[in-house]
This record gives C-alpha cells, structure tokens and sequence, in this order.
C-alpha cells in the first residue's frame, strides 16, 4: 500500500509535529519532532511505529499502512459511530456450490428492538432430503469491518457494491 503525505510547505499548514508539549498520540514520542499530526489530530504520521505493537490506544488508532516512501507509519483516528437500529425482518443468503447446486444458507434475523443481538444461522444443502438441514450453528457477529470508506478498492467499485467482513463466533446459550 502506498499513501502519500504532504511535503515542504503543505506540510507545515496541515500538520504539526510532536514535542515535549504535544506528543505523538500513537506512540507517545515527545523527544524530537519526528511525527507528524494533523491539523484535526485524526491523521498520524508516525516514524516510530510500523509494526502496530507500540501503540499506546490500538482501539483508538487504525493502522492505515506505511508512507509512500517507508519512512512512517500511517494512523488514521477510528471515529466511534452510532449504529441505525435495523427494523424488525428476516433475510436469506444462500450460497451455490461450483456446479451451482445449492450449498450453503446464511440467515439473519434482526428485531428491531436494538436490545437484542441479531440472530444469524448457517444451514447446509441436504441432497438426499432436498433441502438445507443438519446442524443448525448459531453465531453472533463479533467484529463487522465496513469496507464502505477505506482505501484498498478502488473507490467507484466500493461505492457501487459496497463490501462487509463479518467475524463470527459460536452464541453462548
């Protein structure tokens, strides 16, 4: 991945760089003025942490890659977002093998309540029964990654489809 950042003159109107008064929020660097914050503190160029271990708040801060030239690593401030509380409905996804006969079926049911957590439950194709069986896993979604915003599709694709990665984990009864 490569990210530019602004150089010279551009530099010094959009960013500030850490000191002993204004530390790098990433790493916390205050004895030189090596890493660069934004003007809005929610960009860091960080030339002491490529690799995520030494940052002081990971659940603040998202690693957005190194620069363009390798010299820093580049955090982006993870803005904490209300989500809209989905109405009340079921829906299916189902999932064709290679030859296209039915494989796989996700379903998802949401409340509507904003209480409860929605119920998701993965069913396979039983081919002797004609219909999707066995056992039934039910999951909640631990970490949902929209990839609506980030950098790594080109952006018309993205803002076409749009994109989710959803981590699951076994629902405790």
């Amino acid at each position: 991945m490569t990210t530019s950042y602004p150089t010279g003159e551009s530099f010094a109107s959009n960013f500030s760089t850490s000191s002993k008064t204004n530390s790098c929020p990433v790493y916390g660097r205050t004895k030189d003025r090596d890493c660069g914050i934004s003007r809005d503190a929610k960009l860091v160029l960080c030339h002491q942490n490529f690799d995520r271990t030494k940052t002081r708040q990971a659940d603040l801060w998202h690693f957005n890659g190194e620069s363009s030239d390798n010299r820093c690593g580049v955090y982006v401030f993870k803005e904490k977002r209300e989500k809209t509380i989905r109405p009340k409905q079921v829906r299916y996804w189902e999932y064709p093998a290679r030859d296209g006969s039915p494989l796989v079926r996700v379903r998802r049911e949401d409340f509507g309540d904003g209480i409860r957590e929605k119920d998701i439950k993965q069913q396979r194709w039983d081919k002797d029964k004609k219909e999707y069986t066995g056992r039934k896993v039910e999951v909640v979604a631990t970490y949902i990654l929209k990839t609506k915003g980030q950098t790594f599709w080109p952006p018309e694709e993205v803002e076409k489809y749009g994109f989710q990665i959803i981590q699951f984990a076994p629902k405790e009864k």
